[in-house]
C-alpha cells in the first residue's frame, strides 16, 4: 500500500510492502488558501426576509443585499464596497443584532 504523511509541510510518499516501509519521495505541502474578507454584522435582531444576490456574485458599493426584517419595520442592508459576495445568510434565518449575515471579498 502506498501512503502519504503531511508533516510540518512536507508530504512524504511511503509504500509499505510485506511489513517494510520505503520512502518513494518528499514535496512541499502548498499552503492553505487564505480568504480575506469584510463581514457585514446585522444591525439589529430579526429575521432575513429576503436575499438577491448569492456567493460568488459580484457587488458594487450601495448594491442591496438583502432585506432585515425587525421589530420596527425592514432593513435595506447594503454592499459597504465593491467587490464578491463569499457567504451571506439565507431567507428565513433569524439574524442577532451583531452576528456577521455576509462576508464579502474586497
Amino acid at each position: 500500500m502506498t501512503y502519504i504523511v503531511s508533516l510540518n509541510g512536507k508530504d512524504y510518499k511511503i509504500e509499505v510492502l510485506e511489513g517494510q516501509a520505503v520512502l518513494l519521495g518528499i514535496t512541499d505541502t502548498p499552503p492553505p488558501e487564505v480568504v480575506l474578507t469584510e463581514d457585514m454584522l446585522s444591525p439589529v435582531g430579526g429575521t432575513v426576509s429576503s436575499v438577491y444576490v448569492c456567493p460568488g456574485q459580484a457587488v458594487n458599493t450601495g448594491d442591496v443585499l438583502m432585506l432585515l426584517a425587525a421589530q420596527d419595520g425592514q432593513y435595506e442592508i447594503t454592499s459597504p464596497q465593491a467587490g464578491s459576495i463569499y457567504a451571506i445568510a439565507q431567507q428565513g434565518d433569524a439574524a442577532v443584532a451583531g452576528s456577521v449575515i455576509v462576508a464579502l471579498r474586497a
